[in-house]
């Protein structure tokens, strides 16, 4: 009894202890912290969801998901931005700087190209990233962010 009432109290205070993206699991009297990373920044598919304080509505069969990936291989990005799909570099610097660069895009022609000219502003003056679980924040200047991706699932 008095055994399983300190193992009891010790899950309790390892998760209470335990930092953001923690968590604690009890396999017999065995007591394992399990850690979550933040998704990585390269080589995910992010969709946007919000840009310029204004939320993206989902896709529809003729409004196809807006996205980005950077990729780690050449340090180049790749992406849909509404109408057109688009690619060039990116360059970190620091610990949260970002800027992308030689961006070029295909060049159809769209009833609404509003969404995609934002998407392509951002583009040029981001200058910084934050990352928290499955969400990325691009900012121009923190601590307000200029647009918001999610991860896409598949």
């Amino acid at each position: 009894m008095n055994q399983t009432i300190v193992l009891i109290i010790s899950i309790a205070s390892l998760i209470a202890c335990a930092p953001k993206n923690q968590s604690a699991e009890e396999s017999g009297n065995t007591v394992y912290v399990v850690t979550t990373r933040d998704t990585s920044l390269t080589d995910t598919r992010w969709k946007l969801v919000q840009i310029n304080g204004v939320q993206v509505t989902s896709p529809s069969e003729i409004d196809k998901e807006k996205f980005i990936i950077l990729n780690t291989n050449g340090n180049t990005v790749n992406g849909f931005s509404g109408c057109n799909t688009f690619a060039g570099t990116y360059e970190l610097k620091g610990g949260d700087g970002i800027k992308f660069s030689q961006m070029t895009s295909t060049l159809m022609a769209c009833d609404d190209m509003e969404m995609e000219k934002q998407f392509n502003s951002m583009l040029a003056i981001v200058g910084s990233y934050d990352i928290t679980g499955d969400t990325l924040f691009m900012y121009q200047t923190p601590p307000t962010a200029i647009v918001r991706f999610e991860v896409a699932r598949q």
